[in-house]
């Protein structure tokens, strides 16, 4: 079992990552078989190699790689800059690597880790990935949809290029999706083979009850002459975070094709 996916051109890898020049291959494999009847004996078994490609030198050295992944690892999902990296999604558990920082997100109960490893942050509800469909929405949100015909939303929280942590969190219920991409900046698709493809727009917007609070300090601050932008930094770091969350991406229209049955007539 094998999957690849490469990280970056070499213009955009050497705009987010200086020292480098060459794309970046990531190699999903497995170093020894084995199947869910032979977890208690063999079990992750999967990791992954980032390959530098030199087209000029002939050569492909491995300039990181990581190890001890879990056996259900299925997809890698290329993390656009500024952050760079790589997602790992398995059907338990979700992993983030780069060649400098790691950290995982465990979805369920069924989820393991090798001996030894740091505690794992937990999801706030329990999810199965196996078979489920990704595309990124933003550099640092990725949409998943599932066998099940939920979709998901996955926040990467990360300060400068540092991924601090992996936020999972339920959206709206949808088709069951056999593929999604994005569209631009405000649209993604959803085709489904047995029922109706969607076209969705999508929309971020701010909490009114921030903006809000964050118009009552403007209006409150003594310091009448300082533009907004400034008095935004003085303003608590958990409300700032508010202001963007990912609760409130909201989904403000949604496009279906007409059903087989009224094209006909």
């Amino acid at each position: 079992m094998w999957c690849c996916t490469c990280l970056w051109t070499s213009d955009d890898y050497s705009k987010s990552c200086p020292g480098y020049i060459e794309p970046v291959l990531v190699i999903l494999h497995e170093q020894e078989p084995t199947w869910a009847g032979r977890i208690l004996s063999k079990h992750h078994t999967c990791m992954i190699s980032a390959f530098s490609i030199s087209m000029t030198l002939k050569q492909h050295p491995v300039i990181w790689s990581a190890a001890n992944l879990p056996h259900d690892a299925y997809q890698l999902l290329a993390v656009p800059p500024p952050i760079s990296g790589v997602l790992v999604i398995c059907a338990n558990s979700i992993h983030y690597h780069s060649q400098s920082t790691s950290c995982s997100l465990d979805l369920n109960n069924f989820s393991s880790h090798p001996d030894g490893s740091p505690e794992i942050s937990k999801s706030n509800f329990q999810v199965e990935l196996d078979a489920a469909k990704a595309t990124w929405l933003s550099n640092d949100i990725v949409m998943f949809s599932t066998k099940a015909g939920e979709m998901l939303l996955l926040t990467v929280v990360y300060d400068g290029r540092v991924v601090q942590r992996l936020d999972l969190m339920k959206s709206k219920a949808s088709v069951l999706s056999s593929a999604v991409t994005s569209i631009g900046n405000s649209f993604f698709f959803l085709g489904s083979r047995l029922g109706d493809s969607l076209l969705v727009q999508f929309s971020y917007c701010a909490s009114k009850s921030v903006l809000q609070d964050l118009t009552n300090e403007r209006s409150a601050d003594i310091e009448g002459d300082l533009p907004f932008s400034k008095r935004l930094k003085r303003i608590p770091s958990d409300v700032l975070q508010d202001v963007t969350s990912v609760e409130e991406l909201s989904f403000q229209n949604i496009i279906a094709p007409n059903s087989l049955e009224s094209a006909q007539v």
